[in-house]
């Protein structure tokens, strides 16, 4: 009996030099963010003001306009071009040629996102010499300003990763398209249905597991990030590109305003986490139906 408590316990202590970590740079920040939240910069108890000062934040609105705009197309590109490429991955007769097609995706993942935000900025999207303008001059239309123009910085900002195709999209999609009883297959086949009616009727209901998790990873890595904005356009032109993440990045490391920038944070967490129950709950209902 000893001796077996003692091995349990021995057990959970192994553990103890992952939860530490996890503990300090983990909950403690995350704790002190929350108690920044409800205080001024003397620590004084403020309340909801910080709250209340986010409403009366035009910035901070207009950014959360140009976040849900960036995150619709940014869940449209994720998920699609990957979705679709992993069908014809699927279906090649050819084994060798669909691990060898596989092996190509995945190359870019091993690039570094910083790398990838650079190419396009500096030798795509350039005004002077990049190569969009230079295929535009060819084609005898008018070269844009890109990143630079206001009216085109967003649609910038999407362009950015063309075609499109995450590597690690691409695998999830392929494992669930995988793990696809083939007597479900052969029976679909003796039906009769063809490419399409297949993957309306059998993949897609059967891929919503995989559907569910990237809508969920989609939703709170786009209301988070702020790297390609910070990297390209540093949220301008004239606010144009703003997004609350990098908005609360600027309060707390060029204003110094720790505490608004924290009832940020929260603000996006306790957004997030809504947003992720509702549409964790809309697939449930889907999928029952």
């Amino acid at each position: 009996m000893l001796a077996a408590m003692r091995k349990k316990w021995r057990c959970y202590a192994f553990l103890i030099p992952v939860f530490i970590p996890l503990i300090v740079f983990g909950y403690l920040p995350a704790i002190e963010a929350f108690k920044l939240s409800f205080t001024d910069s003397a620590g004084a108890f403020v309340g909801l003001q910080h709250i209340r000062d986010m409403f009366a934040d035009r910035k901070l609105i207009r950014s959360v306009s140009v976040m849900l705009k960036l995150l619709v197309a940014g869940m449209l590109t994720a998920n699609i071009p990957a979705l679709l490429m992993a069908e014809l991955l699927y279906n090649l007769r050819s084994k060798r040629a669909s691990a060898n097609y596989r092996f190509l995706f995945i190359i870019p993942m091993m690039i570094p996102t910083l790398v990838i935000y650079l190419v396009w900025q500096f030798m795509i999207f350039e005004s002077s010499y990049g190569l969009a303008n230079a295929l535009l001059k060819a084609l005898g239309m008018k070269p844009l300003g890109w990143l630079n123009d206001s009216y085109t910085a967003i649609i910038s900002l999407v362009l950015i990763g063309f075609p499109w195709i995450s590597g690690t999209n691409l695998l999830i999609y392929l494992a669930g398209l995988q793990s696809i009883p083939q007597s479900v297959l052969e029976s679909c086949q003796l039906d009769g249905a063809n490419f399409w009616q297949r993957f309306v009727k059998i993949d897609l209901p059967l891929l919503v597991g995989q559907l569910k998790l990237l809508l969920i990873l989609g939703i709170i890595n786009g209301m988070q990030a702020f790297q390609l904005q910070l990297m390209t356009t540093q949220g301008g032109p004239r606010n144009a590109t703003m997004v609350p993440g990098l908005w609360m990045y600027r309060q707390a490391f060029v204003f110094s305003n720790f505490n608004y920038a924290s009832a940020i944070g929260l603000s996006m967490c306790l957004v997030v986490l809504v947003l992720t129950i509702i549409s964790n709950w809309l697939i449930n209902t889907d999928v029952s139906q």
